[in-house]
């Protein structure tokens, strides 16, 4: 039996202790190198000073590209043959069957394990077992892919823990600490009149047919913004929702506990220290109506054209034209990287955009516009928005022309500025 593998495995690992040195860096000048994305200051400031190469990426495309072997392509250490000597996975179990039950967030794991050369398993035993709350599915390499047969949200394809290796499991270790997350940026004047506009609008595509009664399957991404908006919807007047998305906020609890919103899938849930204890102590309410996924299930644009989500996500600014930059300051200062946001936007039903008008800067509270004459860094093109929404209004651009959807981006988003 693999557990019983597993555990001969553990003891045969008293001989190696003494030969393990793994060393932790806390510091961004020990990182050389980060993938697909990111959401620490500490490793952006390392990476606009040039101390870290980062790219960022698709998150669809990175788990295949691990697959595909793009990332040992100029490895000069290690195994050449294996895109990652090392991998440090999460669990808050171990099965009968010796897989690797994960925690709050799948992503790429499935990938990251099935090439590693050393595995080191981390049991978190401060979160409750989560058995049952992941559908984990394996990658494969063309000629040998296979669709995605998920047509709602609650589907399964998969299984409920990741495989491993147990000859590659080098350490298991115990920990007790709970989730490293900060509390959530607080909602505002400005988010909530966001949240107003994009509830009208949807309210008006239910009225005209375009939309059901219940919406499609929505997507939202993080901040304050999409926060306030999944929890206008908590009060709002729709009924039965469906959620497919990338990362679940605290909102989506209120959400949840509405009775408005039916179930919700994603990769990864993003909670503040408040929102997981609350979350763990109701893990038994919410368990049969959520679900993770692998990361290139959850961020599929097929599965996404197929369901016609409702994306909804937020730039650093957006040009009078449609195009939008989510990455780059200034056009070159390296934020948190694209994350999923073009997987949704590019292939969903409706595709939104919702940002403040302005943002503050050291000259002031409104010092730098988010509605621009021309993206200084351009990761949507025109061709993938099709609403936009600031505090001040929302401009509906679907089926119009360049210089249309400037007159109605600037006289609904910007006429204050």
């Amino acid at each position: 039996m693999p557990s019983v593998a597993l555990l001969e495995r553990v003891s045969e690992l008293r001989i190696l202790r003494d030969q393990l040195r793994l060393m932790i860096w806390f510091h961004c000048s020990r990182i050389a190198r980060r993938y697909p994305h990111q959401v620490s200051k500490e490793v952006a400031k390392g990476t606009n000073a040039g101390r870290i190469k980062f790219a960022d990426k698709h998150l669809s495309m990175f788990p295949q590209d691990l697959t595909y072997g793009y990332y040992n392509l100029h490895k000069k250490h290690g195994e050449r043959s294996r895109p990652l000597d090392w991998a440090i996975v999460e669990a808050t179990a171990i099965n009968s069957e010796g897989h690797i039950v994960p925690g709050a967030s799948v992503g790429a794991t499935p990938e990251i394990l099935q090439p590693a050369a050393k595995i080191i398993i981390e049991v978190n035993t401060r979160i409750p077992n989560l058995e049952g709350l992941h559908d984990i599915n394996q990658s494969f390499v063309p000629p040998h892919l296979q669709p995605y047969l998920i047509p709602h949200p609650s589907d399964r394809i998969g299984s409920t823990a990741i495989p491993v290796d147990p000859d590659r499991v080098v350490a298991i270790i115990e920990t007790h600490k709970p989730d490293n997350t900060g509390s959530n940026a607080p909602e505002n004047d400005e988010s909530r009149a966001i949240a107003r506009h994009l509830i009208k609008f949807l309210e008006m595509e239910v009225e005209e047919g375009r939309l059901p009664k219940s919406l499609l399957p929505l997507q939202s991404g993080i901040g304050n913004v999409a926060n306030s908006i999944i929890g206008g919807l908590a009060e709002g007047p729709f009924d039965n929702v469906q959620v497919w998305t990338e990362v679940l906020q605290d909102t989506f609890l209120r959400f949840f506990d509405s009775g408005k919103l039916d179930f919700a899938t994603a990769t990864s849930i993003k909670l503040s220290p408040d929102g997981f204890d609350h979350f763990y102590k109701h893990w038994t309410k919410y368990k049969d109506r959520l679900l993770l996924r692998s990361q290139q299930v959850a961020n599929s644009p097929e599965i996404i054209r197929r369901m016609g989500i409702i994306a909804m996500n937020t730039p650093l600014e957006v040009d009078i034209y449609g195009h939008a930059n989510l990455t780059n300051a200034l056009g070159s200062r390296m934020l948190n990287g694209l994350g999923g946001s073009a997987d949704f936007l590019r292939n969903a039903k409706i595709s939104i955009m919702h940002t403040p008008s302005t943002r503050p800067s050291k000259n002031g509270p409104t010092g730098i516009s988010c509605i621009v004459p021309f993206a200084s860094h351009v990761d949507q093109t025109e061709h993938d928005l099709d609403v936009v929404v600031t505090e001040q209004g929302l401009a509906d651009i679907r089926g119009l022309s360049p210089r249309e959807r400037a007159k109605v981006i600037i006289e609904m988003c910007a006429s204050g500025l």
